[in-house]
């Protein structure tokens, strides 16, 4: 063999091998909840509901079921709700054709829903996970209703906007700065089945980032 196709060859089989490595990083930093997704800035409410002086409320849908079943702690439906959860639980199904496979998966995201990590509710440009969010004693209200993301990996139905009003400030998620969020617009973009598409790098929820209040004498809902 002569030495510039040894080399060709040497160069062939080392950009195999990264590509080898980054596509097994990609796949195992996805973790317990989720693939990683690109960076992508949250896209500003355009409601589908009319906004007059005297706007009718906006019904609830399927994203405000999601966050009531997250504030309750009812992960089972949680992870029903959860588009790529349910594709994970049948992903393991078709590779095993095992049901007790199936369900220790499920167990393990149900344990990946409870866990509680130290500085998880911080915002991060990332996103935040879901948990962090829709605390146990937060104030939820559907605000808006669009027609959602455009850039997901799945076709988005509709995006349901939830105004998250938190009760205290020590147990209220924090923002980049450390600073404790009293009230913010969450959007969550939901599948033609009704289920949660992720739209974070962490967590599946969308953030409007300027519609953040720290004003702690509003009353819930503000």
């Amino acid at each position: 063999m002569t030495q510039p196709l040894r080399m060709k060859l040497g160069r062939w089989l080392v950009a195999s091998v990264i590509g080898a490595m980054t596509g097994f990083l990609v796949w195992y930093l996805g973790g317990p909840m989720g693939p990683i997704l690109s960076t992508v800035p949250a896209s500003p409410p355009k409601p589908l509901v009319s906004k007059g002086k005297n706007p009718e409320p906006v019904p609830s849908g399927p994203g405000m079921a999601y966050a009531r079943a997250l504030q309750s702690g009812d992960y089972e439906q949680v992870v029903s709700r959860t588009d790529w959860m349910m594709d994970r639980l049948e992903r393991v199904r078709l590779e095993t054709d095992d049901v007790a496979s199936v369900e220790a998966a499920r167990v393990r995201l149900c344990d990946a829903l409870r866990e509680r990590r130290p500085g998880g509710n911080r915002l991060t440009l990332q996103g935040m996970e879901d948990q962090y969010v829709f605390m146990t004693d937060a104030a939820l209200k559907t605000v808006a209703m669009d027609t959602g993301r455009t850039d997901l990996d799945r076709p988005v139905k509709s995006r349901e906007w939830i105004r998250v009003t938190y009760a205290a400030p020590e147990r209220a998620p924090r923002d980049e700065a450390d600073q404790p969020i009293h009230a913010w617009t969450i959007g969550v973009n939901l599948s033609d089945a009704g289920t949660v598409l992720k739209a974070g790098v962490v967590g599946n929820l969308e953030f409007d980032r300027d519609s953040i209040s720290y004003d702690w004498n509003r009353v819930p809902g503000a």
